[in-house]
């Protein structure tokens, strides 16, 4: 485990591409609300955006998965690019925080899943 926030220079992080900024900036605000109400709680992208919260219309993470539909990728490729672009941002998200944040990550199905904690 390591402590995310202490040296965020050192972090690297993709960017998403394909967006207006204010559609970035929407999603990224989005995905703070979400991360700021886990404030106890370990929490993975999938997590916060699976699950129950796999139904992405009337959010700003449409956006994204509209993106990849616009480029020709059938559904299932958009969600999983769109996905892929999520965790990006969150890293984002997680990165420019003031807040500290612990990370780790886990094998789930054959692929390695991100976890973060807010530290007090």
């Amino acid at each position: 485990m390591s402590i995310v926030n202490q040296d965020a220079a050192s972090q690297k992080v993709n960017q998403v591409t394909g967006l207006k900024r204010s559609e970035l900036e929407d999603i990224r605000m989005f995905l703070m609300g979400m991360v700021f109400s886990k404030k106890k709680e370990a929490f993975s992208l999938s997590s916060l955006l699976g699950g129950e919260n796999y139904y992405w219309n009337d959010t700003p993470l449409i956006k994204l998965y509209e993106k990849h539909l616009l480029k020709g990728k059938t559904s299932q490729e958009a969600i999983g690019d769109a996905g892929r672009d999520a965790g990006w941002i969150l890293k984002q998200v997680i990165k420019l925080s003031k807040r500290q944040f612990e990370t780790w990550k886990e094998d789930s199905k054959g692929t390695t899943v991100n976890y973060y904690k807010w530290v007090e």
